[in-house]
């Protein structure tokens, strides 16, 4: 990501421009819309989160033809270290790939940073006005291996959740390392269990430690962006 990695912004609403890059035959070439395709309605998914795993955001930067850059303007009023995760489908010359690119920044002259802790606290279960989500892993919280785990909704007044669709799906989840900021990102599938839905994720831990787990769904017409936290072993 040239144009990002590196560089101290103020706090407000920050305009980024960056360029995206592969290698093949020993050059590098920009990586502009025309070769990206649609995926979960969206050329290109972006992740903005602080060294905290407090502040988190999903995005979706838009490329520039006048400029040849990827740009995007963002709300960010907390200062702190930021990293900045995009994600998208690219056509290659026989087949497609995943590309995954991350840079580190700055945001200075808002409000104070959120103190980075040694650890987080295991939440599996969380709400957000009136509608909550929970995990239950399935397999052993273990790195370099594909753990399962289903996700519940409720509501607190007793009814049946109504899950929506955000970006042609029931549910996306971004999960983060605190210790050096790794991102991983899935989907689910959703299965109809005891009258209500419950959605099963896959997903892999690249490291130990701590993560942040934040799960994003729309639930009675209301998208809810819900955090949760968890320690994965060796």
């Amino acid at each position: 990501m040239q144009g990002v990695d590196g560089q101290v912004y103020p706090a407000g609403t920050i305009e980024f421009l960056f360029k995206l890059t592969a290698s093949g035959s020993g050059l590098m070439s920009l990586l502009d819309d025309s070769l990206f395709l649609m995926d979960f309605e969206k050329k290109l998914h972006g992740y903005l989160f602080d060294e905290s795993l407090t502040e988190f955001f999903h995005v979706h930067p838009q490329y520039e033809e006048t400029q040849g850059s990827w740009a995007l303007q963002q709300e960010l009023p907390v200062d702190g270290h930021y990293f900045f995760w995009v994600e998208g489908i690219v056509q290659g010359p026989s087949q497609t790939e995943v590309l995954k690119a991350g840079s580190t920044f700055r945001v200075l002259g808002g409000q104070p940073a959120h103190e980075k802790p040694a650890l987080l606290l295991e939440q599996l279960s969380v709400s957000d006005q009136g509608s909550g989500a929970e995990i239950e892993f399935l397999d052993e919280l273990q790195t370099g291996r594909s753990v399962t785990f289903r996700v519940r909704f409720w509501r607190e007044d007793g009814s049946i959740p109504q899950l929506g669709q955000y970006l042609g799906t029931s549910l996306h989840v971004t999960g983060a390392s605190l210790a050096s900021g790794e991102m991983v990102h899935a989907h689910g599938m959703v299965f109809r269990e005891q009258g209500q839905d419950v959605v099963y994720v896959s997903a892999v831990f690249p490291e130990a430690g701590s993560y942040r787990l934040w799960l994003q769904f729309v639930e009675s017409e209301v998208l809810r962006t819900v955090p949760l936290s968890f320690e994965v072993r060796e």
